[in-house]
């Protein structure tokens, strides 16, 4: 019975803050198609990853800078002041930077900052830059307006390429296509970085303003049965198609202490004003701990909890393992 329960009790916390998860990742998801910030996010690797200078970093310079997609050298004079005194140096590297970062293949709209570029369509616009409009050969223009560069970063990686492919433009086209990958990882993993901060921020004000206390649910769920049944029951049908929205509804339909007075949020947000609010109702000190968890767990993403609600589910469903006549053992080990 204790080890039921304790199972029970985990799926019900696993549960609640996989709701908790949704709602969390819903929201960021707004936000980040506000401030286009997958795009943003490209773009800056884009525009990095083809510089010349070897101060180039992805780094954000302030608050503002996280919101837009440019170059930065990082603290001092603006980026885009910085990039365009470093181009104005060199004319071939000016036409080069602007026509990679404005080709179709990479902007489809020229304003647009799209969060997906297929690395064969980075290879194709940077081959179809590097040409020269002579009579040479593909192999021998790109080569030529490579060794016109000046030097820096990225004249040094592009002859590297060009050295290594021998004049093969097909393996010269394979190596921009895993140096964009390869880049493209890197910037992936800066965004879920990101994305994980944004969501322990939301999680503390999830945490907050729901008031979820994770160690006075937990204690609910181990001392109210009832209650603890019904959310178990919620949680078989969990799935990961769950939106934002459903998980709100859910998330208010619980029979648990969530929110403050146990009053719905839509009634506690019409009828309960700040003047109301004593430090009693806001809970105390005590649950300061609880909404650190809560905010904590919150930031492990919707992906985990689902995750650990199905791996919990299968354990709680685990039953003794029948005898090889079919009938059931009561050891829970086969003879």
């Amino acid at each position: 019975m204790q080890i039921s329960a304790v199972l029970d009790v985990a799926l019900g916390l696993a549960f609640t803050f996989f709701l908790l998860a949704l709602i969390a990742s819903g929201i960021q998801e707004v936000i980040a198609g506000v401030f286009s910030w997958r795009g943003t996010y490209l773009a800056k690797a884009i525009d990095v990853l083809i510089s010349n200078d070897p101060k180039a970093q992805f780094a954000w310079c302030g608050l503002g800078d996280l919101l837009r997609a440019h170059f930065t050298h990082g603290p001092g004079a603006s980026a885009a002041e910085q990039f365009a005194k470093m181009n104005l140096q060199s004319p071939a590297l000016l036409r080069l930077t602007q026509q990679i970062n404005s080709h179709p293949l990479l902007r489809n709209i020229p304003d647009a900052l799209p969060s997906y570029v297929p690395a064969s369509n980075f290879s194709m616009a940077v081959l179809e830059v590097l040409h020269d409009g002579s009579s040479l050969p593909v192999f021998s223009q790109v080569e030529n307006t490579i060794a016109a560069l000046p030097d820096g970063d990225l004249k040094t990686t592009l002859a590297a390429f060009i050295r290594d492919a021998a004049g093969d433009i097909d393996k010269f086209r394979g190596h921009l296509e895993q140096w964009f990958d390869t880049a493209m990882d890197r910037a992936s993993g800066i965004y879920k970085r990101l994305s994980q901060y944004v969501l322990l921020v939301l999680g503390i004000l999830l945490a907050v303003v729901l008031n979820v206390d994770a160690f006075h649910l937990a204690g609910t769920l181990w001392h109210v049965p009832a209650a603890r049944a019904a959310v178990v029951a919620d949680a078989a049908g969990a799935t990961m198609h769950t939106t934002m929205y459903d998980a709100l509804k859910d998330f208010q339909n619980e029979p648990l202490p969530l929110g403050w007075d146990h009053v719905p949020l839509s009634h506690f947000l019409s009828h309960v004003t700040w003047a109301h609010l004593t430090w009693s109702q806001f809970a105390g000190a005590w649950a300061i701990p609880g909404w650190i968890v809560t905010a904590l767990a919150i930031s492990l993403g919707a992906p985990f909890w689902f995750d650990l609600l199905q791996n919990l589910s299968n354990l709680r469903a685990a039953g003794p393992k029948p005898h090889s006549n079919g009938t059931q053992g009561t050891s829970g080990t086969s003879p």
